[in-house]
């Protein structure tokens, strides 16, 4: 079944207009054996206040069980207000079929209800009502024009109310039980700044690996919107097993291998072919991305970026002599259609004010720390470059430092030169390996991950701005186009590209969403010192977002000068696909 699926898949790419994201045209249908893809999104609240964060673990499984999809490797997720305002839309990697990501919500975004959606490329094609969604109510109380009533008229789990009971004695800890996973802490009431053990324990010797997403946060003494769970969320979609949407003329192509980035070359020269040209992205930075695309009979082309990248601008250049008489035009990825949302009514009532007020104020403390308890990025894995061979690498603070980077090459570099072409301008040339073909081509000058077809745009740059020079003295093939060998520059601030010639085309990429390491809160004997006239007023005490378990697992984490009634949700996974969800309660008092 996955080998079709995969077959189908790319020869859904391989069609005549392979550049792609959507194909429009004719009516075209879905076969019935592709299977769907359906998200679901654990986050850790559906009350956020000003100042707050929402973390949320993406779950992206095929339609017809809950395994990871082989489908997409990029899903999206979108905070949409009632009146079509995105808040946010991130890109996410997903890596197994998960990812993770955070909002933090900030003093511009008004009280109301909103929805959090969840949804990949190639789930478009079944309409965005098919989307994972989820209401989530934000309250801003820097903002006048709140929607205040005297009396709580909203519908119970759809708004806030006002006040609700906390949790009965008796009801304390119970058993965080299901049928695949325990859940067990070690008691019931802690003091402030205590710590707390909590463990997970498989109940079956599967040998499958789950995946889960924890989150510990103070129960809100408010009505909140009802959350999905991993084990409800599958009622959104109303059993669909397949894509088939008869008579519908726009395809959406998945993202089987990453970010698909598309475009259509043009000329004004009609004497110009947009045919098999070749079309270089660049997209700069330390983890540079380099690759070459050809264009169709259309002149379409596309890049598929399948590699980690941190840079948030992607070069793109024609190669060749009449590089300046075209132009590029990037393809936009269609926005998903948001209106079927229904949204619930939103009031305040006055009694909220109180409770407001002080957990505003909490909130206002936490941030004023925030650079003593801040989260961090994972940084991306160095990676080898794109030629994936050890260069002749010449590290300019090694040497004797030139003025020019004519001299530097005389003086220096090895295997290469700079001359003069039949044109008489001035160019790079690499001397190949004893024995080696002679195409009597240029070789490929990148500066900063940037291709250079001007070879004297670099030589006039001030040679005392280069950090390092990489000779590659091979012959190189990248896909169709061949170079005589590889000069990689990298310079001392990642600037030569600031000002990038006229035939570049400068295209802003959405990002994907950096996974971070979040902070977690210690007291121990090292630490309390330092800590213990720093105030904590957490709400949420620990984030897990990505949890891989095959027998136990025990985490530790502390709880905060927050008191009251605390919850502890896991949502996930087991590696066969059988949903868990348990929630477990305790006092901090």
């Amino acid at each position: 079944m996955k080998k079709t699926l995969l077959l189908f898949l790319f020869s859904m790419l391989n069609l005549s207009m392979p550049a792609q994201t959507v194909i429009d045209g004719e009516e075209r249908d879905i076969p019935d054996a592709i299977p769907g893809e359906q998200v679901f999104i654990h986050f850790n609240t559906s009350l956020l206040f000003s100042g707050e964060y929402l973390y949320y673990k993406v779950y992206c499984m095929t339609a017809e069980n809950p395994l990871p999809s082989p489908i997409s490797k990029i899903a999206y997720v979108e905070l949409v207000g009632k009146d079509g305002t995105t808040l946010f839309k991130h890109k996410i990697v997903l890596d197994e079929g998960t990812g993770q990501g955070d909002f933090f919500v900030p003093t511009s975004v008004p009280s109301g209800n909103y929805k959090i959606l969840g949804y990949t490329q190639w789930m478009k094609n079944a309409g965005s009502s098919n989307f994972f969604q989820n209401t989530i109510t934000i309250i801003n109380p820097y903002r006048g024009e709140q929607p205040v009533t005297s009396s709580p008229t909203i519908a119970k789990k759809e708004s806030l109310l006002g006040t609700s009971p906390v949790i009965p004695e008796d009801k304390l800890a119970a058993a965080g039980d299901d049928d695949h996973l325990q859940l067990t802490i070690s008691g019931d009431r802690f003091r402030p700044r205590e710590r707390v053990s909590l463990t997970l324990t498989g109940k079956k010797e599967t040998g499958e690996v789950g995946n889960y997403s924890i989150s510990v946060r103070r129960l809100d003494n408010f009505d909140t919107p009802s959350m999905f769970t991993s084990k409800s969320f599958s009622n959104l979609y109303g059993g669909s097993r397949n894509l088939n949407r008869q008579g519908e003329k726009r395809i959406y192509l998945p993202e089987l291998r990453g970010d698909l980035i598309s475009g259509f070359l043009r000329s004004h020269d009609q004497s110009l072919s947009t045919f098999n040209q070749k079309i270089a992205l660049s997209i700069p930075g330390e983890n540079y991305v380099f690759k070459i695309a050809t264009t169709d009979e259309t002149g379409q082309f596309y890049f598929n970026l399948s590699e980690d990248y941190s840079g948030g601008q992607a070069l793109i250049q024609v190669i060749g002599k009449d590089k300046e008489h075209y132009v590029v035009e990037m393809n936009k990825a269609p926005s998903a259609d948001h209106s079927s949302l229904e949204f619930p009514s939103f009031t305040i009532t006055p009694s909220l004010e109180e409770q407001i007020i002080e957990r505003s104020i909490y909130n206002q403390v936490e941030n004023a720390y925030y650079q003593v308890k801040p989260d961090t990025l994972h940084t991306l894995e160095q990676k080898k470059p794109f030629y994936n061979r050890e260069p002749l690498l010449y590290d300019l603070d090694d040497f004797t430092r030139f003025p020019t980077i004519r001299e530097t090459f005389i003086e220096i570099i090895r295997y290469a030169r700079i001359t003069r072409n039949n044109k008489g301008d001035l160019v790079f040339e690499v001397r190949g390996h004893e024995g080696s073909m002679n195409y009597n081509l240029p070789p490929l000058l990148l500066v900063d991950g940037v291709m250079v077809q001007q070879h004297e745009d670099f030589i006039a740059f001030p040679a005392k701005k280069v950090k390092s020079i990489g000779i590659l003295r091979d012959n190189f093939h990248l896909g169709s186009q061949i170079f005589k060998g590889v000069i990689d520059v990298k310079t001392l601030n990642g600037d030569f590209n600031t000002f990038p010639p006229a035939y570049v085309h400068d295209h802003q990429l959405m990002k994907p969403l950096a996974e971070k390491k979040y902070f977690q809160q210690t007291y121990d004997d090292s630490t309390e010192r330092d800590l213990e006239r720093v105030p904590d007023f957490r709400y949420q005490l620990l984030w897990v977002p990505r949890l891989q378990l095959k027998k136990e697992e025990t985490l530790e984490f502390f709880t905060s000068d927050v008191t009251g009634d605390f919850e502890i949700r896991v949502e996930g996974f087991t590696g066969k696909g059988e949903p868990v969800s348990i929630r477990k309660s305790f006092k901090v008092q």
